[in-house]
């Protein structure tokens, strides 16, 4: 939760939980749409887990998993010129 003078985190996702789709999973099983409540059941599951993953690195402060190369580690190819250049 951001105060009202600080820009929010464009790369935190927003809270899901079950209460969010209560209506909808009742819906589902109203019509008996097992494979609709497996796939929402999944879904969810699988956001909750994404986003503790995203916790628990935010909090060990690890590494990402794709390191950015920077700038300075980049350098040009040897150049065989048969003309010198000095």
């Amino acid at each position: 939760m951001t105060a009202p003078h600080e820009v929010g985190d464009d790369t935190v996702p927003p809270m899901l939980t079950f209460r969010d789709v209560e209506a909808l999973h009742l819906k589902l099983v109203m019509k008996e749409n097992v494979k609709g409540v497996r796939s929402l059941t999944f879904v969810i599951e699988s956001y909750a887990g994404s986003l503790r993953m995203r916790r628990k690195s935010s909090l060990t402060a690890t590494a990402p998993s794709h390191p950015r190369v920077s700038v300075g580690t980049i350098t040009p190819p040897k150049s065989k010129s048969p003309i010198p250049l000095n």
